[in-house]
């Protein structure tokens, strides 16, 4: 990258000493001048569709400005500005300015030939910003065609008439658009010519005024041209007018319109009482040109000569695309007239110095004409000389360089102008005009070729160079203050504030360990993270390096303090329904001020947020679950340094089982007797059992359902020792299982007396969180009197008696297929589906997932129920798991704007001894 150039002391657009403070004020710009040369392309001098072009826009400016950038843009169609942003150098108020850095635009093909391109140029600047807008033409002049007037003469109409307006009308019939238009009054009489008001009105209305009323003087016009090119306004002349004049308006206004169509004068008389005649009129009009144009090209032999030598110029370079060049003309002497030479080569002796603008115009076939210029310097061609300071020692970055030509001189004249290129870039990028010096920093180390034109007043140039050594400037190493460290947590450490004078590219190297040298190595990034096993003071170190191998070293000593220590417990826990539970965080301390007090806030809700309105701050806190599960609490606790400790406390919230009761009416009942089996004492310490289910042949299934009632009857047909049982469902979900054996006797048999038993109770309970309680294998037991009435721990087998061989049940356990019964269908496409799985024993839990038939139909995957995921995860006694299950591949493609979909989840809980409980839930997914 080139370095930034900056002049410091000469050039009257870059002096900083030269602009007012009133710089700072919003800059007032205003259009002076625009130049476009095409960049490229096929070479033919104008500027065409299809062109890119580079653009130069010069400014004026009543206020002055500084700092200032240049935004151009176009509302032209087809128009790109490609370098639309430039700087602008500071001026002085009065002063004008051009951009430093050219701005390039793209033209479209199907632009139309001889339009306007129109452009806005933004100026941003120290204080505010203003606008001003511009035209660029496009294509080459034609040859020049009359359109006069067929009609006769036409009486002007009196101011009587109101408004007293004569539009005389022309039709043109032709292609293309204007680029250059004359108007031509052949002859009109009035007595008052002052009463008169001239315009033009194009035929899409445009009007350009010819003559304001009272300008004019005497009785008639005469042959009067107005022309834009003229130099005698109308206004300075006096009638008849005949001859060349410049209008009131510009007619360069009609550039780029259509030429074809109805054109008129209008003829405004402002004052009553006279009455005049229109004789005749017409407009001269040439027409843009972008296709086979001729290019006008000479050479000079040579191209600078000394007095008293001949100079050969060759036009036969010149071509024309579409035809053939019929006519050269030559201006050799510069006085603006072509009559110097009519063949492709002619020679000129020049016999004294001079600065000779010579000129070539050629004819093609088509009438269409082009010119080249160039600059003859006669004289004794200057000699350059240059140097630089300081030289020892050499400058660094961001010092004053001065670049001096004070020692050139010119034989026969002056040196009028001194152009700079401090940077070896072939560009002469600063013009100090007549001072022969110019001051510059650099931003990048290194050698520099700088160079300075010279040209004397014949416009002569001659070039110098000299080498200009940059030394580079090292960069500056800051650590930034760490803020609160804690030893045990990583800490960001920062060397951003870190600096290099040639903003190049820095590398970052750490000293963090009592040990020498830096052994951290971050490359180009200022920041590391490093946790400090202890506290007490630190001491840290960088280095930086920039890309020239120059590095500058900074060392910050600061405190590493300690985190504060969370001591919290919650009583009681486990927990019942609804009960409340005390939270206790009052152990926590600061082990650096363990006397200093703390601030304490509590997470009861899990959400990660501390401090809500319903969250207590303090050491101590109570809440309350109305459903089952594992509940996680947490803490935050802040020292007096701002240093946070987040500790948690799991809570497990747990529905109490209903106790059941069951009997037996007959107690030893015969073969066929009705038998009344009641649960009528069965009870629940935190709710109400809404459920009996019964089982009626010890089978372990439910063979009846009776819904809120206690009670129900039956008969055995086979005489022997028969299991029953009731199934208890309490309003939170908790199932508890009460089993009775009842001795069937034959209807001939006495009655053995109050030898029968009671099983034992089996339950689960809901864990919260949607997880669906599953029944367990059924408890069974025996035993004498009344043995097996008092509920037991889920899963736990009754107690009592022997019991006849082969009806001792194995140990059932309880599990539980757990997650959010709602999922959403693009977390589960991206992440998976969430669910869980506990069990009071160590288990396996396979899980299956699946799509129903219609489900499957309805996403074309199938016309029958389709697996789409199976995994498997292990589950630790009496405790919870969680898996996310991906979905196949096909699956997740189909379910993409999908909604409503429901997922069938199966899973079997399998302990290690054979055991199994079945699982089930369903999960929707919705958008």
């Amino acid at each position: 990258m080139l370095p930034f150039l900056r002049a410091l002391a000469v050039a009257a657009c870059l002096l900083p000493f030269a602009v007012p403070a009133t710089a700072a004020a919003a800059p007032a710009i205003s259009h002076a001048q625009a130049q476009a040369i095409e960049i490229g392309g096929d070479d033919d001098d104008a500027i065409t569709p299809g062109d890119r072009i580079r653009i130069d826009e010069k400014v004026a400016t009543s206020t002055g400005f500084s700092g200032a950038t240049g935004t151009l843009m176009s509302p032209t169609p087809g128009v790109s500005v490609d370098a639309a942003v430039s700087p602008y150098p500071n001026t002085a108020a009065g002063g004008q300015a051009q951009n430093t850095k050219p701005f390039e635009a793209t033209l479209a093909g199907n632009i139309p030939c001889g339009t306007l391109l129109q452009f806005t140029l933004t100026m941003n600047a120290t204080g505010g910003s203003d606008a001003t807008t511009f035209s660029i033409p496009t294509g080459s002049e034609g040859p020049s065609q009359p359109y006069p007037s067929a009609a006769g003469p036409q009486p002007l109409a009196d101011a009587t008439l109101q408004p007293g307006v004569t539009n005389a009308q022309l039709g043109v019939i032709a292609v293309g658009r204007v680029k250059r238009l004359m108007v031509t009054v052949g002859s009109l009489t009035h007595p008052r010519l002052s009463d008169l008001r001239l315009a033009l009105v194009a035929p899409d209305g445009a009007e350009v005024v010819l003559a304001e009323a009272g300008t004019l003087s005497g009785a008639n016009m005469t042959n009067t041209v107005f022309s834009s090119d003229a130099s005698t306004p109308v206004t300075s002349a006096t009638g008849p007018y005949t001859g060349e004049y410049a209008p009131a308006g510009d007619l360069g206004a009609f550039a780029g319109r259509l030429l074809s169509g109805t054109w008129a004068l209008k003829v405004t008389d402002t004052v009553t009482g006279q009455t005049g005649t229109l004789s005749s009129w017409g407009i001269e009009a040439s027409r843009a040109w972008c296709d086979g144009l001729p290019q006008a090209r000479f050479t000079m032999d040579p191209p600078e000569t000394v007095p008293q030598r001949l100079v050969k110029f060759d036009a036969s370079t010149s071509t024309d695309e579409g035809g053939a060049i019929t006519k050269y003309e030559w201006d050799l002497d510069g006085d603006g007239d072509y009559d110097d030479g009519s063949t492709a080569k002619v020679e000129r002796f020049y016999p004294a110095k001079a600065k000779v603008h010579v000129r070539l115009k050629v004819t093609d076939s088509d009438g269409l004409v082009d010119i080249e210029h160039q600059v003859l310097p006669v004289t004794v061609k200057p000699v350059a000389v240059m140097s630089s300071s300081p030289t020892n020692p050499a400058p660094q970055t961001g010092d004053v360089v001065r670049l001096s030509a004070a020692g050139s001189t010119d034989g026969d004249g002056t040196v009028e102008r001194y152009e700079w290129n401090a940077d070896g870039n072939d560009t002469f990028e600063v013009d100090s005009q007549g001072t022969n010096y110019v001051d510059v920093t650099y931003d990048k180390s290194g050698t520099y070729t700088a160079a300075v034109r010279i040209t004397d007043d014949s416009g002569s140039q001659a070039t110098a160079t000299t080498q200009v050594v940059v030394r580079n400037r090292p960069p500056t190493a800051v650590i930034d203050d760490p803020g609160v460290v804690a030893s045990g947590r990583p800490a960001t450490l920062s060397a951003a504030s870190s600096s290099d004078p040639e903003d190049g590219v820095m590398t970052f190297k750490w000293d963090l360990t009592s040990a020498p040298g830096y052994e951290t190595d971050s490359g180009t990034s200022p920041t590391v993270e490093h946790t400090f096993p202890t506290h007490g003071n630190a001491t840290i170190g960088v280095q930086v390096t920039d890309d020239t191998g120059s590095t500058a070293t900074d060392t910050l000593t600061f405190a590493v303090t300690r985190a504060p220590v969370v001591d919290v417990d919650a009583t009681p826990n486990p927990v019942s329904l609804g009960e409340p539970v005390a939270f206790d965080a009052s152990g926590s301390y600061d082990p650096d001020a363990p006397l200093a007090p703390l601030t304490i806030a509590w997470d009861l809700d899990d959400d990660g947020l501390f401090g809500e309105s319903t969250e207590p701050a303090g050491p101590t806190a109570g809440a309350s679950w109305a459903t089952a599960g594992t509940r996680t609490v947490s803490v935050r606790v802040t020292d007096q340094s701002g240093v946070e400790t987040v500790g948690t406390v799991d809570v497990l919230v747990r529905n109490m089982l209903p106790v059941g009761a069951l009997s037996a009416s007959p107690a030893t009942p015969t073969t066929g007797e009705t038998v009344q089996l009641s649960a009528v004492g069965s009870t629940d310490a935190d709710g109400v059992i809404e459920r009996y289910e019964w089982d009626l042949d010890g089978n372990g299934s439910v063979d009846r359902d009776t819904g809120t009632t206690p009670a129900t009857s039956t008969s055995f047909p086979n005489h022997g020792n028969v299991t029953v049982g009731v199934r208890l469902t309490d309003d939170d979900g908790g199932i508890a299982m009460k089993t009775l054996i009842i001795a069937v006797q034959r209807a001939d048999e006495p009655d053995p007396g109050d030898g029968g038993g009671t099983g034992g109770t089996g339950g689960t309970g809901d864990d919260g969180g949607g997880d669906t309680p599953v029944t367990p294998a059924t408890g069974g037991g025996t035993g004498g009197g009344d043995a097996g009435t008092e509920p037991i721990a889920p899963g736990d087998g009754g107690a009592g008696g022997d019991q006849p061989p082969g009806t001792s049940p194995e140990r059932p356990f309880g599990a539980w297929l757990g997650g959010a019964a709602l999922q959403r269908s693009r977390q589960v496409i991206a992440r998976g589906l969430l669910l869980s799985c506990r069990s009071e024993v160590a288990v396996w839990c396979s899980f299956t997932v699946s799509l129903s038939a219609r489900d499957a139909k309805r996403l074309k995957l199938g016309r029958k129920a389709v697996t789409v995921a199976k995994s498997a995860l292990p589950v630790p006694e009496g405790q919870s798991a969680r898996k996310r299950i991906k979905l196949s591949a096909r699956a997740r493609r189909a379910l993409r704007g999908a909604n409503g979909v429901r997922l069938l989840v199966r899973a079997v809980a399998r302990s290690g001894d054979g055991r199994e409980v079945a699982l089930s839930r369903v999960v929707l997914l919705r958008r």
